[in-house]
């Protein structure tokens, strides 16, 4: 067996090749969803996108103000309608083990 002795140094890595990835100027900006709106029943209508919905109740902020409304006190029905006409799908708790979150 013959020795060649040592090695040559391997090649140094090609550096990381950059692609360029043009940007359409037709890009649709997402819109942003409206408020959630809750109609209670005696009228008053509160908007938030920062609730979380259980089957006993909903904890809502208004503004700043934080608020917990049970869900017997809301119009379910109406409630219910005014967000499909948003385009918001709003489903009501059935039971303890399901909770609706918006942040």
């Amino acid at each position: 067996m013959e020795n060649k002795g040592p090695r040559p140094p391997a090649p140094p890595p090609e550096p990381p090749k950059l692609i360029e990835v043009p940007q359409s100027k037709e890009v649709p900006v997402a819109k942003p969803q409206p408020p959630t709106l809750f109609v209670l029943k005696d009228g008053e209508r509160l908007e938030s996108r920062y609730y979380l919905l259980t089957v006993q109740s909903l904890q809502i902020e208004v503004g700043r103000q934080k608020r917990t409304i049970p869900v017997s006190t809301l119009d379910l029905d109406a409630t219910i309608a005014a967000n499909h006409e948003r385009g918001i799908e709003v489903t009501i708790p059935r039971d303890r083990n399901t909770v609706f979150l918006s942040f």
